[in-house]
């Protein structure tokens, strides 16, 4: 249980009003969300799943801006390189820079961590460059490009499974604030994060990696 009705009582309607809310605004954000929590998956498939809910959520969030620049702006940025390429190239350019107003998936992250510091600064201490690693990583499992591999800037094994926990956490909190919910329910959200240990098949509990004791 994520919330206690104990805990919510005094603005519990306005909560439920909420709550309709973001159903329909972050509808798809909550369908990769769910289709995490009720299946069982691989790791990787979890930790892609994860990462393009909160890409999803970034994106309707009226917290956020989706693009870099004013649309003015980057309109006349788009102008004045197009202008220097060969006339031939012009149209072909034109295309390539079509979506290059869209923030990244670093950016976005990089937005969260910056809206939620407080709870950050708690989830992700232990990986300082956390947006890199998390954009190095969703590229390599959806290109699988051996040179990023062999770069070791992909999260694997218990690292990884790590990565995919802070980033359902931090996709949890987003929405419980997104609800009007603090407090408590946020904070057992952090606890319980601290005191996680993480393992895979091949490792003993000597070599377990976490925030805290078991």
């Amino acid at each position: 249980m994520t919330v206690f009705y104990t805990e919510i009582a005094g603005q519990f309607e306005d909560v439920v009003r909420r709550w309709f809310d973001c159903d329909q605004r972050f509808a798809p954000v909550l369908d990769l969300y769910l289709n995490v929590k009720a299946n069982p998956m691989a790791s990787q498939t979890r930790f892609l799943l994860l990462a393009q809910a909160l890409e999803a959520y970034h994106s309707h969030s009226p917290k956020f801006t989706a693009t870099e620049l004013p649309k003015g702006e980057h309109k006349q940025r788009l102008e004045a390189v197009i202008k220097t390429a060969p006339v031939e190239l012009q149209g072909w350019l034109k295309d390539r820079l079509a979506s290059s107003n869209q923030k990244t998936l670093a950016m976005r992250i990089d937005d969260l961590l910056k809206s939620n510091a407080p709870e950050v600064a708690k989830l992700a201490s232990s990986i300082p460059d956390f947006a890199e690693k998390v954009r190095h990583t969703r590229n390599y499992y959806t290109h699988y490009s051996e040179e990023l591999l062999r770069s070791g800037k992909v999260a694997q094994g218990t690292e990884l499974i790590r990565l995919s926990c802070i980033l359902q956490e931090l996709l949890e909190i987003c929405l419980l604030k997104e609800i009007g919910i603090q407090g408590k329910p946020i904070e057992r959200i952090l606890n319980f994060a601290a005191r996680r240990q993480y393992y895979t098949l091949d490792e003993d509990q000597s070599s377990a990696t976490g925030n805290g004791s078991k």
